[in-house]
């Protein structure tokens, strides 16, 4: 007996979601194979250094473009995407999820084999090392949500806090750490002019961003 027509298009459309979402595993699972074919089969027995390099023209860029006017529109649509990018290098999938690149613990003996899990403690004879993989990074509204852009600022830069001051004629937000004060950042909402000094601040010491940052 044949099936009926509605239900054969819908096990036609089944079939090719389900093609469709093997395509797009396939290929996700080919990019992160190529992001981490450089660290496979690398344990260290103390955490590597990050390879992630911030580019200090790239956020002067974005900062500038952040507070200008007229780039109203790329802030609304691509603007947090573009400083997740700069910040984190992270591998794009599919359906839009961003994985970034982090580290992980094992333990290992001199055979390379790892102790089982059920045993505690674990035997001494294995040693910790750490690992290259990757994980998917939590995005926040940060250019509108003040506690999203705290969030990113605790992740990129822990070492600093900041002050804002609200007045009639203006908002403004400066970074600071200890005795360190750095210079007031004026034209946005508290959350963008956060996200507008840790660019100002990376783009002058790049080397400040905090390894292995994540979000």
């Amino acid at each position: 007996m044949p099936l009926p027509e509605w239900l054969t298009q819908l096990l036609d459309v089944s079939r090719r979601s389900k093609r469709i979402a093997d395509k797009d595993f396939e290929r996700d699972q080919a990019a992160v194979d190529a992001k981490l074919a450089p660290y496979w089969g690398h344990h260290y027995p103390e955490r590597p250094p990050d390879p992630r390099i911030i580019d200090p023209s790239r956020l002067k860029a974005l900062r500038g473009r952040l507070l200008d006017k007229y780039h109203y529109r790329w802030r609304q649509v691509e603007a947090a995407d573009e400083i997740v990018d700069a910040l984190f290098e992270p591998l794009i999938e599919s359906k839009g999820a961003r994985m970034a690149l982090t580290t992980q613990v094992i333990f290992l003996n001199d055979e390379g084999h790892s102790p089982d899990p059920r045993q505690r403690p674990q035997p001494e004879e294995f040693k910790k090392y750490y690992y290259i993989t990757v994980h998917s990074l939590r995005l926040g509204a940060f250019l509108t949500s003040y506690e999203e852009a705290v969030r990113l600022l605790n992740n990129v830069l822990p070492d600093w806090g900041f002050t804002a001051q609200v007045t009639r004629e203006e908002v403004r937000v400066r970074l600071e750490r200890g005795d360190e004060q750095l210079d007031w950042v004026t034209g946005g909402s508290i959350a963008t002019l956060i996200v507008a000094a840790l660019l100002d601040l990376l783009a002058d010491r790049p080397t400040e961003a905090k390894p292995w940052r994540s979000l």
